[in-house]
């Protein structure tokens, strides 16, 4: 078991002289080979701070953690804990009991649309009691619907995990730079299925890429703008080594 999620989720840790301790699940969790918690869950009904807190229910709502990215816990001392967090921002029982069937759907739609269109980047999580499949079963087909057709992969959290891992796994050595040319040595010690994206500067200097070679092969590449920097997409395999030479030309 390597990750954990719970239909509890309020956290009251303490310390043994009755001081709270808000980081004492996660010690716990990481003690126990827990790598991933994923049972924090967007809940806020009748909250004293209405709905300017995280903005109305459904399309337009936000994030508890104030990002749809998934960090590692810290304790009070900012000491990191080798657990990742994953909000589940997308929660059924805040909707049930809104009897908002469409609300539920919107929520999920409104965070990807954030994260496709306005570069809001999220991993939404999206957490639903089965056993209530009276309420949420239509809003959840709605949602695989959705994320097929704009070809957005839909994990487990156990996938998830994975690929989490192998990213923070992955190491870039010997880095060194002439005007027409990058190289660096990239690490990618777990092997997996799916492979690992690179972000390379599409430019240097007032010269572009020209092209791509990894271990002296051509590679493959998109190009694509994320927060007003053009970048050169590079996918390299996992469980390997890759010697990375970028050209650059007029």
């Amino acid at each position: 078991m390597r990750t954990s999620v719970n239909h509890w989720f309020v956290w009251c840790g303490r310390e043994a002289d009755g001081t709270q301790n808000f980081a004492a699940q996660a010690k716990l969790e990481e003690i126990n080979g827990i790598a991933l918690d994923a049972n924090y869950a967007h809940y806020d009904m009748n909250s004293n701070q209405g709905d300017n807190y995280l903005g109305t229910p459904g399309t337009r709502q936000g994030n508890f953690t104030g990002s749809g990215l998934v960090m590692k816990y810290a304790d009070a001392h900012g000491n990191i804990i080798d657990v990742y967090q994953h909000l589940n921002a997308v929660y059924d029982q805040q909707y049930n009991e809104r009897h908002d069937p469409e609300g539920f759907y919107n929520c999920m739609k409104g965070l990807v649309d954030r994260s496709m269109h306005n570069e809001v980047y999220s991993i939404i999580g999206i957490k639903s009691h089965n056993d209530e499949y009276y309420f949420s079963k239509l809003p959840l087909m709605q949602m695989l619907d959705y994320a097929r057709k704009n070809e957005i992969p839909v994990w487990t959290e156990s996938r998830l995990l994975d690929f989490l891992t192998m990213k923070d796994q992955a190491a870039f050595t010997g880095i060194a730079g002439l005007r027409n040319q990058l190289k660096f040595v990239v690490n990618v010690p777990m092997v997996q299925e799916q492979s690992l994206t690179l972000m390379v500067p599409y430019y240097r200097g007032d010269c572009s890429i020209t092209g791509i070679t990894g271990n002296s092969k051509p590679l493959e590449y998109a190009d694509r703008i994320s927060k007003g920097t053009r970048y050169a997409l590079v996918p390299v395999a996992a469980g390997l080594t890759h010697a990375i030479a970028v050209s650059y030309g007029n």
